[in-house]
This record gives structure tokens, sequence and C-alpha cells, in this order.
């Protein structure tokens, strides 16, 4: 029938992932999903990554013991990076080239210059054909149809293309904004992280937009099952970009990717993954690793507006493993909640000028400290644990005046000299809800030095129900002295805290039938003041019937004092006396 459309479905893959290719009457129509191995694509995705590439000034033979070379790698692109994960990593010579002749599993030869002497190079391979295909697969499934809502018509469904298990090069940005940014976003989809690989060419060109390899600024973005890995392409990314994949979306869902080996050159903290405008988000076991030292700057998870929800991310290794910053309140919505998942040893995980922003079950383990919250957020933080990687010098979270940490049934951990449980910059900064629990070994303290006690809230004339027994738990008072006693000492029984304790007094030298009783507390305790109470408790030695009450001299946030009065009798010698105390912080 001529100039009749004839159309031919080839399932592959899922059977959601159908191409559908007319005849006869106009080309390629992907409306259910692109399989980019299908004609008339056609890719091949039989690249290969390897990190000890070893070349020699005798000919121009590249070897490794890893990359499994065959024949069919002769045309392939080949390329390699001569100082791997670092501020001066550059191509070797001759910089992009191809395969020139296999010469067994573990050696080819390459076209172009000789590259000289080099050992442990990070290489890649790639079919040649593939940088094109997927960028063409990828725009073609592009359209100005904007996403589907109530009440609104729309063309067809939004387009998605799949990438079957394979290593595949493209050579510029997967861009998602076509004008507005209220398009329907091109999904795509892998066949799992390490199946699916997506990598830059060296001659990669970028958009001046945030995410520099894909960019997701439109609507249902949907990004599943894929790696995105430049091990073997150092970056020097200036302007916008602030990830390798910026997921701005409205409604989006990413799942199960990954992003390895980003090393940025220029100084600028370059993300795996971020989130920089949109709503409704999911972000489903995201992950962000760079192995080794890379000497640029590079960050894990970038959420900086937006709202939505994060679960079981891994974010390890790099210079900001997560920095959470400009989320609104939630009075419209907003807020971001992260569920379980590790962030990893390497960075502390900020918060900056957000509000409503809770950790559920995370795994913070960072730097000097294990989170830091500025003096314009607010978070909440239940279950899960914040402090050391292992055994490492480290500490649990800091809270800049102003800012405000709520902290439930959470684990945290303080290893080494210098390092502490919490680190509460003003009054107020970290309320603990109850079930904390902290751990210090090594000469690390419960609070940093100069940091204010953790607070237990409790809104304006509420009302409280105690019963049952009370015991007071908490740090114990310092620098216990007495004068006017002659040289009588003093000291806390086992128990004490700031809020409630036993001083036992030992008489010494000449004594007196009166003295001063002076301690510092522990930490600063209450915002103005303190209000304390005493009454005598014998020991060995027995106070006189007529005793005087104890009277307070000095109350402040730092430190108490008190006079004894034991009715003109003079206190024995060696014998001890005891004061039960109560403070209450103001």
């Amino acid at each position: 029938m001529t100039g009749a459309a004839v159309v031919t479905i080839t399932a592959s893959g899922p059977a959601v992932l159908q191409q559908i290719t007319q005849t006869g009457g106009g080309g390629v129509s992907p409306v259910l999903g692109v399989n980019v191995k299908l004609p008339p694509y056609s890719a091949v995705g039989d690249g290969k990554i390897f990190v000890d590439g070893v070349t020699n000034a005798g000919n121009n033979q590249l070897t490794s013991a890893t990359a499994v070379f065959s024949a069919s790698d002769v045309g392939h692109l080949v390329w390699c990076t001569n100082t791997p994960l670092s501020n001066t990593a550059t191509l070797w010579p001759p910089g992009q080239t191809t395969v020139a002749t296999f010469v067994n599993s573990s050696a080819i030869t390459y076209s172009g210059t000789n590259a000289g002497v080099k050992t442990g190079m990070f290489c890649a391979t790639a079919a040649p054909g593939d940088p094109a295909i997927i960028l063409a697969a990828y725009n073609a499934c592009k359209t100005t149809f904007h996403a589907s809502q109530s009440n609104n018509s729309y063309q067809s469904p939004g387009c998605n293309i799949y990438i079957p298990a394979g290593i595949y090069a493209t050579s510029a940005t997967l861009e998602g904004l076509i004008s507005s940014g209220n398009e329907q976003c091109v999904g795509i989809i892998g066949d799992g992280q390490g199946k699916t690989i997506l990598m830059p060419t060296p001659t990669f060109t970028y958009t001046n937009h945030p995410g520099w390899f894909i960019n997701n600024r439109c609507v249902n973005g949907y990004l599943q099952n894929f790696t995105v890995d430049m091990v073997s392409v150092p970056n020097n990314l200036g302007g916008v970009p602030s990830s390798a994949i910026d997921f701005s979306s409205t409604s989006g869902y990413m799942d199960n990717v990954v992003v390895l080996d980003q090393c940025n050159q220029n100084g600028a903290t370059l993300y795996g993954i971020s989130v920089t405008s949109g709503s409704n988000i999911v972000l489903n076991r995201p992950q962000v690793t760079t192995n080794g030292p890379c000497a640029g700057s590079t960050g894990g998870l970038l959420f900086q507006g937006g709202n939505g929800d994060v679960y079981s991310p891994f974010l390890s290794n790099t210079q900001a493993n997560l920095f959470i910053v400009n989320q609104a309140s939630g009075s419209n919505g907003s807020g971001l909640r992260i569920w379980g998942g590790t962030v990893d040893e390497g960075s502390i995980a900020t918060i900056q000028n957000s509000v409503d922003v809770w950790l559920n079950g995370v795994t913070l383990t960072g730097g000097a400290n294990c989170l830091s919250v500025d003096a314009t957020s607010s978070v909440w933080m239940n279950g899960g644990y914040c402090g050391t990687f292992g055994g490492n010098t480290g500490s649990g979270p800091t809270v800049a005046s102003g800012g405000k940490l709520r902290m439930t049934e959470v684990s945290v951990n303080g290893v080494n000299a210098g390092s502490y449980c919490y680190n509460s910059v003003a009054a107020g900064g970290i309320f603990d809800l109850g079930g904390n629990n902290c751990t210090v070994s090594g000469g690390a303290t419960i609070y940093k030095a100069g940091s204010f006690a953790l607070t237990f809230p409790l809104t304006t004339q509420a009302v409280t129900q105690l019963g049952g027994q009370q015991v007071v738990s908490g740090l114990v008072p310092t620098s216990c002295t007495v004068t006017g006693n002659g040289t009588s000492t003093c000291a806390f029984d086992t128990g004490s805290t700031d809020a409630s304790g036993r001083i036992t007094i030992t008489a010494a030298g000449t004594t007196t039938a009166v003295g001063l009783v002076s301690f510092n507390f522990s930490t600063t305790y209450g915002t103005n003041s303190t209000n304390c109470s005493a009454n005598y408790l014998s020991g060995t030695g027995t106070w006189a019937i007529g005793a005087v009450a104890p009277i307070f001299i000095t109350n402040t946030t730092a430190a108490t004092s008190f006079n004894i009065n034991n009715a003109g009798t003079n206190l024995t010698a060696t014998s001890t006396y005891k004061v039960n105390y109560t403070c209450y912080g103001q």
C-alpha cells in the first residue's frame, strides 16, 4: 500500500518499554519508550572503564590487566586521565583518540601522539557512534506538551528512553529544558546501578544550566536504574552548573541512580545530584560516591529549595556529602524529609537557612562533627546515629546561636580529646525530646567547652504529670570549695548533677562554725540565673540543732554559693557534714 503507514511494535526489556516505528508514514514515533539499541538508533553500549592503564614511550600501546580487550574494540573511542582524581588531572596526549589495533586481551594500540610513560591511568573506551546516538534519542523524545493535571488537556503521554545494560558515552548535556521548564521531562530508564552506565566524552559540551550532565528542569521527571561515571574525564565547569544531575522537577521521581567519581578542578563545589527548585520530588536510593583523593571540590546531594522526600541515600567521601539550604516553611506544603540511609565519612552534613527539615533514622558520620545547623535553621532528627565514622576522631552535632535542633531517640558519639556529643552555641539550641544516648571515649566530653546544655522544651503554662519516683541524671558540677572554715574541703557525692545533688564537707584545720561553699555548674544553666535551695544532712559529724539554714549569696548561670552556719558550734576536724541542694535554671 503505497504511502500508507505501517506500524511495527517491537518489544524489548520490560513490557511497557516499546518502540513504535512508522514506515511510509513519517519515521519514528517514540511514545511509550525508545530502546536505544533498536533501529533507527542502534547504540552498541560495549564501552569499558578501567583504572590501571599503562603506556610507554616505545610504541602507542595501552595495556591493562583488567580491561579484557577484544577485536571489536578496534575503531572505538579511547581516552585516559593521567593524574586521576586530582586538581591537575589532564587527558593524556593525544586526548580522545581511537583504538588502532587489537593486540591481545590486555593490550591495544591507539592512534595519534604517543602518550609517553604513564601508569595507573583511569581510562575508558566507547563505541564511536554511541555519543551522538544517546543524544539524538533523548532529543527526539522531547515534547512541548505540558504535564497532565486535573482539568487540563494534554496531547500524549510523556516519552522515555530505555538504555539497556551496557557502558555508553554521550557528548553533550541531556537537556530537559525546552522553553519554560513546564514541559514533560524525558524519562531515562536503565537496567540498574552498575548495569547501565553513562559517561561523558572528553569533548563533552554542557549547557549553562544547573545540571551539566542531565538537566531536569521540567515536569514529571523520571530517572531510574543507571549509573553516571565520570572517572575518566576531569571536570573544570564554571558558570551555573551545580551538579552532574539536577532534578529540579515538579512531581519528579528518581530511583536507584548513582553518580561516581566526579572531581571538579575550578574550586566551585560541584555536587553529584542537586534539587534547586520544584515540588513533590521523590529521590529513592540516590547514591553519590567519590573514591580517592579528589583535590578539587565535590559534593554529594544538594537540596536547595523545592520540597519532597529522600529515601535511603548513600553519600560518601566527598567534601560536602549533604548540603541542605533555603528550605521554606511547611505552611505551604514545603519541607524536606530524609528517611534512613547513610551520609558517610569525609565531610559534615550541613543545613543552612532552612525550616522544616526532618532527618528520620538517618546515619550521619562526618569530619569534626556529624551535623552543622546554622543560626536560621530548624531541624528535627528522629532516630538514627550522629557521630564519628568508626573509631575516628569526631563529634556529634553543632548548632549555631539562633538555630534549633530537636532530637529524639538518636545515638550520638564523640571520640578522642576535644570531641563531644553536643555543641549548642546558645541556650535552647539543641532540644532533647527523649531517648537520646551519648557515648564518649578517648577523652571526649558530653558537651563541647562553652556549650549550653540540652533543653527539654515545654510550652508556656504546660501541665505536666510526673508521678512515681523522679531520678535526676546529668553532668556533675565542678570546682567545689569551702572558705572561712579552716582548710575544710568539699566534694560531690555520686549521682550529683547541676539540678540536684549532695555535697560532702570534710572539716579540717582550725575550724569555725561558719563558711562559704561555692561551686560551678558543669555547663551554663538557664538564660538569666539559677534559683537554688539547700538543707543540712549529717555525716560522721552532726549539725547543731539550731544550725541556720543555708543562705545563698550568688546564683548565676555559671555558678552558685551559699553560707553555712552551725549556730556557734565549730565543725569537728576530720568529720564530714553533708548538704543537699536543688537548683532550677531561669
